[in-house]
């Protein structure tokens, strides 16, 4: 079968994407490598010209075509195609959403402007000033508990009795179905306690005396190690017991003593007599009995206002009461009716609704988290950030990767340059927080495409193959960030300089290998890097005479990527041809943040050190990916101790992971202002540009 490349793919896609529209004159948006691929072997369509978001090159010339102003494009083309990375198609249709004349991406998809929705919700209105207001007015201040104060780290209730039942299943070997008896049990009475909740479970289940005794132990556990507080609310009831005459009031079967537990963990500190609790009064806060209780015993008619998220509970029957309320919404709520609703959609699993509870706890904590972004995602910070884009990803990532070198009995793993610099730590940092110990030695290879390419060059065709490349740039450049070389007249063709070329990647390979040899790099070894067809690992393989495995985050498993037969290459991210994965279509910003302090790898001089290109701006604003990384350790540690201490398994593939990827990279979340400025597409073998990537 005619092997084909990733830039085959790429003509071959948009020929297909438009086929029916050769007949109209065509504006590619985009000045990058993608366009002038595209310019190079695309035939038979009308291509007038191309944008750029820089004005000052309209006028010019690129790639052989003229740089169109709105103007000129409006006038000389029928429709616009943003031909870049699916990263950049939102940002760039916004800047020309308005511009008289379609647009497309360039899979064929009709840009098009949001339908509203999120933005115009009316809770967005809401804000933590008016509710201080409204607090400080008061003479007694009441808060609902479950989703106010506290939340649980799953999205649906249902999970806690699931994990109990695995537990118990562990155990017993045989979990006697116990959360749907949980489930049934709970609507047994009216205001029922725990303890009658679980003779009605013993009832049904048939259970003796010591499972039932266990399953509420192990209840209470997993509660205790899922529950939270609502930062924002939490403050506010510290505030208010300072100064105001405090209750917490639930519609809840557990005991005030274990509520009261529940609080003094979340730093709430509280009287116990000062929690009031439907199944210890047998009135509830949804038939308006528990409220009148509250209105006649305790507020005596006294300027009250009640805080909670249930509409009838919270709110509209302690208001027949006289008393004044403030309704907030759940942080699964917030999720639901924001830019993040899709996420909730991907969970499929209980690992995935504790997953979906670690981000919910992270950014809905507050619920007025979406009162000035109407529905999207503003990070505090970049730790925040770092937690929440990429912790899902890294954190499956690591999973599959550990599974993987277990599997296959690795013995050592090379963490390829210079995204292994970032992967090599997390995996060392999942492995602790997972409390096991991979069997494989972890080194970090520094390599880049342009070294192993041209270390591994070793005749006149290799240098055609190399030189073939894609690179953007004038010749003098070329020569030397292809070859390593400079020659005295760039614009001779490449085969002019054979045997300069031969001899610089015969010194460059002779240096290569010897810093391979201080490595000890064992025979089954596997190499880990992020995507996508394994070049880098095809001319390492090449250069050292050898098929190496390879470990991606994506790859492209199509029988027709060339360098799958010098290959064995496994990804976790991927299905079907590998660019069906979130991570492969939001590649520019993977590829940004996985990088190193320092710049790409060129080659090993004769003294053994390593050369390196010169900074770029990703290494200029490293500090805001360290940041951005802690945040990702922060998601591993805490949903490993989650795991462990509810005895959770792993459930669900990368689907989730990858899924809510997708989602958050779709226009869910603004960049804070120095992941704005730190944040740039590079690629070293294409050019020496750089690119913002929220310009």
């Amino acid at each position: 079968m005619e092997q084909k490349s990733k830039f085959d793919y790429e003509v071959e896609a948009f020929e297909k994407a438009f086929a029916d529209k050769k007949d109209k004159r065509i504006a590619l948006y985009g000045t990058g490598r993608m366009t002038a691929t595209l310019l190079e072997r695309l035939r038979g369509f009308n291509i007038v010209g191309v944008l750029d978001k820089n004005a000052e090159l309209a006028g010019s010339r690129v790639y052989g075509k003229e740089v169109l102003d709105r103007k000129k494009a409006e006038s000389a083309a029928d429709i616009i195609v943003i031909n870049t990375s699916e990263a950049y198609w939102s940002s760039i249709y916004q800047r020309i959403a308005d511009w008289q004349i379609p647009v497309y991406y360039r899979n064929g998809e009709l840009a098009c402007k949001k339908a509203a929705g999120f933005e115009d919700n009316e809770y967005w209105a809401k804000n933590i000033d008016a509710l201080r207001k409204m607090i400080a007015q008061a003479d007694v201040v009441s808060f609902d508990v479950f989703d106010t104060l506290l939340m649980r780290r799953v999205s649906d209730s249902m999970d806690v009795f699931r994990i109990v039942e695995k537990s118990l299943r562990d155990r017993y070997g045989d979990g006697r179905d116990f959360a749907q008896c949980r489930k049934k049990a709970a609507g047994a009475g009216d205001n029922a306690t725990l303890e009658e909740i679980y003779d009605a479970v013993q009832e049904l289940s048939g259970a003796d005396a010591d499972f039932i005794d266990c399953a509420m132990r192990t209840e209470l556990a997993v509660e205790k190690s899922l529950v939270i507080p609502r930062t924002a609310v939490a403050d506010l009831c510290r505030k208010a017991l300072k100064n105001k005459d405090v209750y917490l009031v639930s519609d809840m079967y557990f005991p005030r003593a274990v509520i009261h537990a529940f609080l003094t963990n979340a730093d709430i500190d509280v009287d116990e007599d000062r929690i009031i609790v439907s199944c210890e009064h047998r009135k509830s806060k949804q038939d308006g009995s528990l409220w009148e209780y509250f209105s006649k015993e305790i507020v005596k008619g006294r300027y009250a206002i009640h805080i909670g998220d249930d509409p009838v509970g919270d709110v509209a029957e302690p208001e027949k009461f006289g008393i004044r309320t403030y309704g907030l919404w759940g942080a699964y709520k917030l999720v639901e009716n924001s830019y993040l609703r899709d996420i909730a959609a991907c969970v499929h699993s209980t690992f995935e609704s504790v997953l979906l509870g670690v981000l919910a706890g992270r950014i809905c904590s507050d619920p007025f988290c979406f009162h000035k972004s109407r529905g999207k995602l503003v990070f505090a910070n970049e730790r925040d950030a770092g937690f929440v884009l990429l912790g899902p990803v890294v954190h499956t990532f690591c999973r599959w990767l550990f599974e993987q070198a277990e599997k296959d009995r690795i013995d050592q793993l090379l963490f390829f340059a210079r995204e292994g610099w970032f992967v090599k730590r997390f995996f060392s940092e999942y492995c602790d927080a997972a409390g096991v110990k991979p069997a494989a030695e972890l080194v970090y290879l520094e390599t880049s495409r342009r070294a192993v390419m041209t270390a591994s060059i070793r005749s006149k065709e290799d240098i055609a193959e190399i030189a073939a490349f894609p690179y953007r740039g004038d010749r003098n450049e070329f020569f030397h960030d292809r070859f390593g070389i400079d020659v005295p007249d760039a614009d001779k063709p490449v085969e002019f300089y054979a045997d300069a070329i031969l001899e610089e990647a015969g010194r460059e390979r002779k240096n290569y290998l010897r810093y391979l040899d201080t490595l000890g790099i064992k025979e089954n070894c596997a190499i880990v890097d992020s995507q996508l067809y394994g070049s880098t690992q095809f001319f390492l393989g090449r250069m050292l005479g050898r098929r190496f495995r390879g470990y991606y985050f994506c790859v492209c498993l199509d029988e027709s990527n060339r360098y799958l037969s010098g290959n064995i290459m496994k990804g976790c991210f991927c299905w079907n041809e590998g660019t069906s994965s979130s991570i492969y279509k939001n590649a520019p910003f993977i590829e940004s943040f996985f990088t190193a302090p320092n710049g790409m790898m060129e080659c090993v001089n004769d003294d053994g050190t390593i050369r390196h290109r010169a900074d770029g701006e990703n290494q200029r604003h490293f500090h805001v990916r360290e940041e951005m990384a802690e945040g990702i350790v922060d998601y591993i540690r805490e949903v490993e101790r989650i795991r462990k201490d509810t005895g959770i398994s792993y459930e669900g593939s990368s689907d989730w992971a990858d899924k809510a990827f997708a989602v958050l990279m779709q226009g869910a979340f603004e960049p804070t202002p120095r992941m704005r400025e730190g944040f740039f597409y590079d690629n070293g073998i294409a050019g020496r540009n750089e690119s913002a990537l929220w310009g």
